[in-house]
Protein backbone atom coordinates (compact mmCIF):
# COMPACT_ATOMS: atom_id res chain seq x y z
CA UNK A 1 0.00 0.00 0.00
CA UNK A 2 1.54 3.25 -1.09
CA UNK A 3 -1.36 5.66 -1.59
CA UNK A 4 -2.47 8.80 0.24
CA UNK A 5 -5.62 7.46 1.91
CA UNK A 6 -5.86 6.19 5.49
CA UNK A 7 -8.95 3.95 5.75
CA UNK A 8 -10.68 3.64 9.13
CA UNK A 9 -13.21 0.86 9.76
CA UNK A 10 -14.93 0.19 13.09
CA UNK A 11 -16.01 -3.41 13.70
CA UNK A 12 -18.19 -5.03 16.34
CA UNK A 13 -19.14 -8.66 15.72
CA UNK A 14 -19.39 -8.07 11.98
CA UNK A 15 -16.82 -10.60 10.81
CA UNK A 16 -18.29 -11.46 7.39
CA UNK A 17 -19.27 -7.88 6.56
CA UNK A 18 -15.83 -6.61 7.59
CA UNK A 19 -14.06 -9.26 5.52
CA UNK A 20 -16.23 -8.36 2.50
CA UNK A 21 -15.44 -4.68 3.05
CA UNK A 22 -11.70 -5.38 3.22
CA UNK A 23 -11.88 -7.55 0.09
CA UNK A 24 -13.56 -4.70 -1.78
CA UNK A 25 -10.69 -2.39 -0.86
CA UNK A 26 -8.22 -4.64 -2.70
CA UNK A 27 -9.34 -2.96 -5.94
CA UNK A 28 -8.31 0.44 -4.49
CA UNK A 29 -4.70 -0.35 -3.55
CA UNK A 30 -3.32 2.50 -5.65
CA UNK A 31 -5.12 5.07 -3.47
CA UNK A 32 -4.76 3.37 -0.09
CA UNK A 33 -1.75 3.90 2.16
CA UNK A 34 -3.01 2.23 5.32
CA UNK A 35 -6.10 0.38 6.55
CA UNK A 36 -6.99 0.44 10.24
CA UNK A 37 -9.70 -1.71 11.80
CA UNK A 38 -10.74 -0.67 15.30
CA UNK A 39 -12.47 -3.64 16.94
CA UNK A 40 -14.97 -3.05 19.73
CA UNK A 41 -14.53 -6.29 21.67
CA UNK A 42 -15.94 -8.68 19.07
CA UNK A 43 -16.69 -12.24 20.17
CA UNK A 44 -17.45 -13.66 16.70
CA UNK A 45 -13.87 -14.33 15.59
CA UNK A 46 -13.56 -11.03 13.72
CA UNK A 47 -10.12 -10.19 15.08
CA UNK A 48 -8.64 -13.57 14.19
CA UNK A 49 -10.24 -13.52 10.72
CA UNK A 50 -8.87 -10.05 9.91
CA UNK A 51 -5.41 -11.06 11.15
CA UNK A 52 -5.50 -14.30 9.14
CA UNK A 53 -6.88 -12.94 5.85
CA UNK A 54 -5.48 -9.39 5.92
CA UNK A 55 -2.15 -9.38 7.79
CA UNK A 56 -1.27 -5.97 6.29
CA UNK A 57 -4.25 -4.34 8.04
CA UNK A 58 -3.50 -2.57 11.32
CA UNK A 59 -5.82 -3.77 14.07
CA UNK A 60 -6.65 -1.98 17.31
CA UNK A 61 -8.47 -4.17 19.84
CA UNK A 62 -10.50 -2.20 22.36
CA UNK A 63 -11.42 -5.28 24.39
CA UNK A 64 -14.95 -3.95 24.93
CA UNK A 65 -17.66 -2.23 22.94
CA UNK A 66 -16.86 1.45 23.40
CA UNK A 67 -19.44 2.44 20.80
CA UNK A 68 -19.15 3.58 17.21
CA UNK A 69 -18.21 7.21 17.91
CA UNK A 70 -15.51 6.55 20.51
CA UNK A 71 -13.97 3.81 18.34
CA UNK A 72 -13.84 6.19 15.37
CA UNK A 73 -12.24 8.81 17.62
CA UNK A 74 -9.48 6.32 18.52
CA UNK A 75 -8.80 5.76 14.82
CA UNK A 76 -8.91 9.46 13.98
CA UNK A 77 -6.42 10.24 16.74
CA UNK A 78 -4.04 7.65 15.27
CA UNK A 79 -4.54 9.17 11.81
CA UNK A 80 -3.78 12.68 13.07
CA UNK A 81 -0.85 11.60 15.25
CA UNK A 82 0.77 9.68 12.41
CA UNK A 83 0.60 12.74 10.14
CA UNK A 84 1.60 10.85 7.03
CA UNK A 85 -1.61 10.67 5.00
CA UNK A 86 -3.51 13.66 3.58
CA UNK A 87 -6.87 11.86 3.45
CA UNK A 88 -9.01 9.89 5.92
CA UNK A 89 -11.72 7.54 4.62
CA UNK A 90 -14.30 6.66 7.27
CA UNK A 91 -15.97 3.45 6.16
CA UNK A 92 -18.69 1.37 7.78
CA UNK A 93 -17.78 -2.29 8.07
CA UNK A 94 -20.87 -3.37 6.10
CA UNK A 95 -19.89 -1.24 3.09
CA UNK A 96 -18.56 -2.62 -0.18
CA UNK A 97 -16.47 -0.16 -2.20
CA UNK A 98 -16.74 -0.43 -5.97
CA UNK A 99 -13.54 -0.34 -8.05
CA UNK A 100 -12.59 3.22 -8.97
CA UNK A 101 -14.82 4.85 -6.34
CA UNK A 102 -12.00 5.95 -4.07
CA UNK A 103 -10.09 7.49 -7.00
CA UNK A 104 -13.17 9.56 -7.89
CA UNK A 105 -13.65 10.68 -4.28
CA UNK A 106 -10.00 11.76 -4.00
CA UNK A 107 -10.23 13.74 -7.24
CA UNK A 108 -13.21 15.65 -5.81
CA UNK A 109 -11.08 16.88 -2.93
CA UNK A 110 -8.87 18.68 -5.42
CA UNK A 111 -11.59 21.24 -6.07
CA UNK A 112 -11.36 24.61 -4.31
CA UNK A 113 -13.16 24.71 -0.97
CA UNK A 114 -14.03 21.00 -0.85
CA UNK A 115 -13.09 19.35 2.45
CA UNK A 116 -15.14 16.16 2.21
CA UNK A 117 -16.56 13.90 -0.48
CA UNK A 118 -19.03 11.05 -0.33
CA UNK A 119 -20.17 8.55 -2.95
CA UNK A 120 -23.66 7.53 -3.89
CA UNK A 121 -24.66 4.88 -1.38
CA UNK A 122 -26.99 2.01 -2.21
CA UNK A 123 -29.17 -0.32 -0.22
CA UNK A 124 -27.87 -3.90 0.00
CA UNK A 125 -29.66 -4.83 -3.24
CA UNK A 126 -27.17 -2.60 -5.11
CA UNK A 127 -29.94 -1.08 -7.24
CA UNK A 128 -31.83 1.35 -5.03
CA UNK A 129 -30.22 4.53 -3.74
CA UNK A 130 -29.94 5.23 -0.04
CA UNK A 131 -27.96 8.49 -0.37
CA UNK A 132 -26.94 10.59 -3.37
CA UNK A 133 -26.55 13.88 -1.57
CA UNK A 134 -28.97 15.58 0.73
CA UNK A 135 -30.40 18.71 2.20
CA UNK A 136 -31.86 19.70 5.51
CA UNK A 137 -35.41 20.99 5.71
CA UNK A 138 -34.95 23.45 8.56
CA UNK A 139 -38.68 24.16 8.91
CA UNK A 140 -39.56 20.50 9.34
CA UNK A 141 -36.34 19.61 11.14
CA UNK A 142 -35.65 16.70 8.82
CA UNK A 143 -32.95 15.47 6.49
CA UNK A 144 -33.80 14.60 2.90
CA UNK A 145 -31.70 12.09 0.98
CA UNK A 146 -31.77 12.75 -2.77
CA UNK A 147 -33.05 9.72 -4.66
CA UNK A 148 -33.64 7.63 -1.55
CA UNK A 149 -35.33 4.32 -2.36
CA UNK A 150 -35.31 4.95 -6.10
CA UNK A 151 -33.53 2.91 -8.73
CA UNK A 152 -30.36 4.67 -9.86
CA UNK A 153 -31.10 6.02 -13.34
CA UNK A 154 -27.91 8.11 -13.54
CA UNK A 155 -29.69 11.44 -13.10
CA UNK A 156 -27.78 12.07 -9.85
CA UNK A 157 -24.34 11.38 -11.35
CA UNK A 158 -22.95 14.85 -10.74
CA UNK A 159 -21.04 16.61 -8.01
CA UNK A 160 -22.90 19.13 -5.93
CA UNK A 161 -22.72 20.93 -2.64
CA UNK A 162 -24.92 19.35 0.03
CA UNK A 163 -26.18 20.38 3.48
CA UNK A 164 -24.96 17.19 5.13
CA UNK A 165 -22.98 14.05 4.43
CA UNK A 166 -23.33 10.58 5.86
CA UNK A 167 -20.49 8.91 7.69
CA UNK A 168 -20.79 5.43 6.24
CA UNK A 169 -18.35 6.25 3.42
CA UNK A 170 -16.81 9.67 4.03
CA UNK A 171 -13.51 10.93 2.63
CA UNK A 172 -12.02 13.87 4.53
CA UNK A 173 -9.02 16.10 4.00
CA UNK A 174 -6.67 16.12 6.97
CA UNK A 175 -7.15 19.89 7.35
CA UNK A 176 -10.84 19.35 8.17
CA UNK A 177 -9.84 17.47 11.33
CA UNK A 178 -6.83 19.53 12.38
Amino acid sequence: MSGDVFVLIVNWNGKEDTLDCLRSLEACQEEIGRVLVVDNGSTDGSVEAVQRHFPEVTLVENGENLGFGPANNIGMRLFLREGRYPYLFLLNSDTVVTPGALRILVSGLGEEGVGATVPKIYYADGQRLWYAGGRIDWKQGSAIHFGQGKKDDGSLNHRREVNFVTGCALLLQREVLE
